[in-house]
């Protein structure tokens, strides 16, 4: 336990150990502006009516373009246009999109088709800007989240981020995830 600083491309950065979690710390969030519905449904293949809430560009070191969808079935069945995934991502210089939706766990997807990424199941640094986002949109404020991610790819994560804020101000973002040591064996 305790804590370790990690010079990263993004700056420094802190490594947190607890006794069964470790966190990386991330940049402050910056909000990069926002789009339309319709300009994103299309590259998910839905309607925008499942779009439910602001679409909206969020940094908290890397750029991502975050969709809320109106529920975890419209989620699970999307089937998007990678190309035109890309595209946008170019449009709006992010490096993907990172939809989710808030039931009783909150479900996400990541799409970074630009840098080669189809679907990714584990994005700590989407994650991070994701409970920026929800806390800065009064959507859930609370200190501890918890983001349900690959399911659909077999490759179920449970990713954890951590904010410390001062009333609607965000002071410190953190994401990680649990601790597995295993041994490794030479063949």
């Amino acid at each position: 336990m305790g804590c370790y600083p990690l010079h990263t491309a993004a700056g420094l950065c802190n490594i947190e150990l607890t006794s069964s979690l470790i966190y990386l710390s991330q940049l402050l969030p910056v909000f990069g502006g926002r789009l339309e519905a319709d300009e994103v449904a299309v590259t998910l293949g839905i309607k925008s009516q499942h779009i439910q809430g602001t679409v909206e560009v969020v940094s908290t070191g890397l750029r991502d373009i975050l969709v809320p969808i109106a529920c975890k079935e419209i989620l699970k069945d999307i089937c998007p246009d990678h190309a035109k995934i890309a595209a946008l991502c170019v449009k709006y210089d992010t490096i993907g999109m990172h939809l989710f939706s808030i039931e009783s766990e909150i479900h996400v997807r990541n799409f970074a088709p630009r840098y080669g990424i189809p679907e990714e199941s584990a994005t700590g640094s989407s994650n991070g800007a994701l409970a920026c986002y929800l806390h800065h949109h009064g959507l859930l404020q609370k200190p501890d989240y918890l983001f349900r991610q690959g399911d659909g790819m077999n490759l179920p994560s449970d990713i954890h981020v951590r904010l410390e804020t001062e009333g609607s101000t965000i002071k410190k973002v953190a994401c990680g995830g649990e601790v597995r040591i295993q041994e490794i064996r030479e063949i």
